[in-house]
């Protein structure tokens, strides 16, 4: 589950119209106002109006921030949180949303970094606590992972991801039935919500169920049809079932989706191998050592 909080600053607030900006206020505003409606472009050429008016105009710098994370420049949306926390070193948002940037850059420790300052500074911070709980789960942290997720959602009740993130460590740990249990409880609370489909899954396939674990591979990709970590999970599902055809599919179409995916490699290298194809089975292999050297345990996420 690799689902990361991305929170912009506050709620965009509305306007009245302006036909030009003179004021680093009155150029935040029609930002906003572009934003909501969907013009981006416009959005940040607001923003970069707003700093050059103003470089101490910290409201600014998160919303610029964050479209240039939306557009992948990820340094740039790095480099923007850090002015706005220079200019208020308790800007608890930045902090967050900073480590949600280092987190997709895989600066693991620069994101625990922020996401614990942010919770000292605001301590009743839920999605700080989910989002350093993920990377501690990623990271094998698992007590520590368990600790922030029952934080998030003992400050958010209805925190259907922080309820997800604690059911896959539930499930690792080998507690199934508590697993279930907060599988369960992030689907009602939040029905389309793909990952807690997917990892429900891996529950079920824990448990032996493959009938079971298919159909909630199947809605997760419903929902979203570019999950390709639900597309290897349920070809792993039909493996188990002795579907190798359809297996394949879901293999094939995985690394479409993903071609970077090691373990959708090495698995359908094993059907390959099963079927008697030694030859696309190695050239499976290989791809998957290429793309991780250490490649083991690979029916796992």
């Amino acid at each position: 589950m690799k689902r990361i909080l991305l929170l912009l600053l506050g709620v965009l607030l509305l306007a009245e119209h302006r036909a030009f900006c003179d004021e680093a206020d009155d150029c935040l505003y029609r930002g906003n106002e572009k934003f909501l409606r969907g013009d981006t472009n416009g959005a940040l050429a607001e923003f970069n109006r707003a700093i050059e008016l103003d470089s101490k105009y910290v409201k600014a710098y998160p919303n610029r921030a964050f479209l240039k994370q939306a557009k992948g420049d990820l340094d740039g949306a790095i480099a923007d949180y850090t002015k706005a926390i220079e200019l208020r070193p308790d800007f608890v948002l930045a902090y967050g949303n900073r480590g949600n940037t280092k987190q997709i850059k895989g600066d693991f420790d620069g994101a625990i970094a922020d996401y614990t300052k942010a919770i000292e500074l605001k301590p009743a911070y839920p999605f700080a606590y989910y989002n350093r709980g993920n990377i501690k789960r990623i990271r094998g942290d698992l007590g520590s992972a368990l600790a922030d997720f029952n934080k998030a959602i003992e400050l958010n009740p209805g925190y259907a991801e922080a309820l997800t993130g604690r059911g896959i460590v539930k499930r690792v740990n080998g507690d199934l039935d508590g697993a279930m249990a907060d599988l369960n409880h992030a689907i009602e609370i939040s029905p389309g919500y793909s990952d807690g489909y997917a990892c429900r899954g891996d529950a079920k396939r824990a448990r032996g169920d493959m009938d079971g674990a298919v159909r909630d591979y199947t809605t997760a990709i419903a929902f979203n049809p570019d999950h390709a970590d639900a597309y290897n999970c349920r070809a792993i599902a039909k493996q188990a079932k002795g579907d190798l055809e359809g297996a394949m599919a879901d293999y094939d179409k995985a690394i479409a989706l993903k071609p970077a995916h090691a373990d959708a490699w090495f698995n359908r290298g094993k059907v390959k191998q099963a079927r008697g194809d030694l030859s696309g089975a190695q050239n499976d292999f290989n791809k998957a050592a290429e793309l991780r050297p250490r490649i083991a345990n690979p029916d796992k996420k």
